[in-house]
């Protein structure tokens, strides 16, 4: 088996195998349109599903600067983990992260309550490691929330767990993170958990 670049092996009967030692798998995204860019594609999601560690999906245009990181968190151990590793960026790219957390109607008061709790846990942690942010709870489907906001804030990085709370262990990929890969323009880190 030949040895890729960033931890990943490869088989001739075209089985993925991946070594743990890689600490991040970098991919590209072509410019897919209507339901293509929906679903990011079954390669990209067995990557992320298969992989040890954190994979960074680029879009073809994207550039990463480091200005403004979006962070999605939901109170998940994936966001969690998510978090840690946007502490870790920040503060190496100087960069302030927007924490967001969406709330799939308004009239739900409890989870809007949940999200505001949230967004202060995670902004208390991030400031006192003296990263500057700002949180705010979105209302409306997930992904097109954080792909809405992160356009409007001119995020080039969001980062999310690869599952929310709703997550399945045994889904190769979360539904939102699977979204927001196909629809973002900007970088998306997905962060797998400890």
């Amino acid at each position: 088996m030949p040895k890729i670049n960033l931890g990943l092996l490869t088989a001739p009967e075209s089985k993925i195998y991946f070594g743990r030692n890689a600490h991040l798998i970098v991919m590209g995204r072509r410019g897919y349109t209507g339901l293509m860019r929906v679903m990011m594609g079954s390669n990209t999601a067995k990557v992320i599903g298969y992989a040890h560690c954190s994979v960074l999906i680029v879009p073809k245009t994207a550039k990463i600067e480091g200005k403004k990181i979006l962070l999605a968190v939901d109170g998940s151990r994936y966001s969690d983990t998510a978090a840690t590793t946007v502490m870790s960026l920040a503060k190496h790219l100087h960069a302030s992260v927007l924490i967001v957390s969406v709330v799939y109607s308004e009239h739900q008061e409890k989870r809007y309550s949940e999200a505001t709790e949230e967004i202060t846990r995670v902004d208390n942690f991030l400031t006192q490691e003296g990263i500057s942010t700002e949180g705010r709870v979105l209302s409306g489907r997930p992904a097109e929330a954080i792909v809405e906001v992160a356009n409007a804030k001119g995020v080039d990085l969001i980062v999310m767990g690869s599952h929310g709370r709703t997550g399945l262990d045994r889904v190769l990929l979360g539904s939102v993170s699977d979204r927001v890969i196909g629809y973002a323009e900007c970088a998306v880190l997905v962060v797998k958990a400890a």
